[in-house]
């Protein structure tokens, strides 16, 4: 059986974002994001984040194996509108996040394979939330 990926797609301001995989999962652990690793999230945490769903796959994976992904993911970014990137980052890291949870968190002993920030923090989605607000709010 063949998933079909098409009805995981978002459309937001013209650009088709990919659902998180376990392909985008192990590359944000491979280069320590903190948006999965947790600690402190800055704007190009965030680009990068919304590139790797947002460009071609073929791209994503040739710059993740180069090491320019910080680069392309920047230079992607310079033609995505803030609204979509907003729009596009703080819906799908909360879902992220639930997902992780779910999928990863043992509800009786509580173990992660991961080393995974957890949706029950309020400290880490205060910080991660408020530098969103803070990125994009209107001045």
């Amino acid at each position: 059986m063949k998933l079909d990926y098409s009805l995981f797609i978002r459309n937001i301001g013209g650009i088709d974002f990919r659902p998180v995989s376990m392909a985008s999962l192990t590359w944000l652990y491979e280069i320590k994001s903190p948006i999965v690793m947790g600690g402190d999230i800055n704007a190009v945490d965030f680009c990068i984040f919304t590139w790797m769903h947002g460009e071609e796959l073929a791209t994503v994976i040739q710059s993740m194996s180069s090491g320019d992904y910080e680069q392309q993911a920047i230079l992607w970014g310079a033609n995505v509108p803030p609204v979509v990137f907003s729009l596009y980052t703080a819906q799908n890291i909360k879902a992220l996040l639930k997902e992780l949870k779910n999928a990863f968190i043992d509800p009786e002993s509580k173990f992660c394979p991961f080393p995974c920030p957890s949706p029950l923090k309020a400290s880490w989605w205060k910080r991660g939330f408020a530098t969103i607000r803070r990125l994009f709010k209107r001045g």
